[in-house]
């Protein structure tokens, strides 16, 4: 299903738009956020331009996908993405940095 999820993406959107959709293993992350509006975390465009060009940014976020984190966007606690490899935390803060300035 996820994989038709993705060749359905790839052949319905743009390369820049089908870019910025989260990889397909991140359907958990799609349950709180969105691209562009909050849900029940914040935006992931809100997220890329929090954390982008600082230092020690990449590190920081595959730790909070990886163990959750709790008080960095208002009072909603992210619960850690224990069904994630660190490979798969680190794409995802990567995919997250690589997003456009809202």
């Amino acid at each position: 299903m996820m994989a038709l999820r993705s060749c359905l993406l790839a052949l319905a959107l743009p390369a820049a738009a089908a870019a910025m959709e989260p990889p397909a293993w991140a359907d958990s992350c799609v349950l709180c956020h969105t691209l562009s509006e909050p849900l029940a975390g914040p935006p992931f465009l809100r997220i890329a331009e929090r954390y982008r060009g600082q230092p020690g940014a990449l590190a920081h976020l595959k730790q909070s996908i990886l163990e959750g984190s709790s008080g960095i966007w208002g009072t909603a606690r992210m619960p850690a993405n224990t069904q994630l490899s660190p490979a798969q935390a680190e794409q995802a803060a990567r995919w997250l940095l690589s997003l456009p300035t809202p």
